[in-house]
């Protein structure tokens, strides 16, 4: 099972350290089963705890109503994404890094009416933006 964060033990009892994909911040949750009141002490069912509730969380996160736009369309595939790679793993960056400057430059456009050639109008003028410049160059 993959899963983000950390499942550590604290005093016997299993807990994890994450950061859910409807939250901002990180989080140490307890990893109790159903009708208990203490966070359980095998490895096991620790897991598959942690790796329910993130299911959860990603689910109540993308359950969004999808309206159309491509922006939302964006949204929402990263969200799934973060069901399968860390959030902060190289993967959910590299997918943001594609993805959102997409939803910015055509953020009202419906997803049904996006073509290739709204793909080349994207890449044709926004080449320069992805390229660092060395500012020493102009000075020259």
């Amino acid at each position: 099972m993959t899963f983000p964060g950390t499942i550590y033990l604290n005093r016997n009892r299993y807990w994890w350290k994450v950061r859910l994909p409807d939250t901002s911040k990180t989080k140490q949750i307890p990893l109790k089963p159903q009708r208990s009141r203490r966070a359980t002490r095998d490895r096991k069912t620790a897991e598959l705890i942690a790796a329910e509730m993130w299911q959860k969380a990603v689910r109540k996160n993308s359950s969004s109503s999808f309206d159309g736009r491509l922006a939302t369309l964006v949204q929402l595939f990263y969200n799934h994404n973060l069901a399968y790679y860390p959030p902060s793993s190289k993967s959910t960056a590299n997918i943001g890094y594609a993805i959102f400057p997409l939803a910015s430059y055509f953020p009202n456009m419906m997803a049904d009416d996006f073509t290739p050639l709204n793909l080349k109008e994207f890449k044709a003028p926004n080449k320069m933006d992805f390229v660092e410049c060395d500012d020493r160059s102009s000075s020259m």
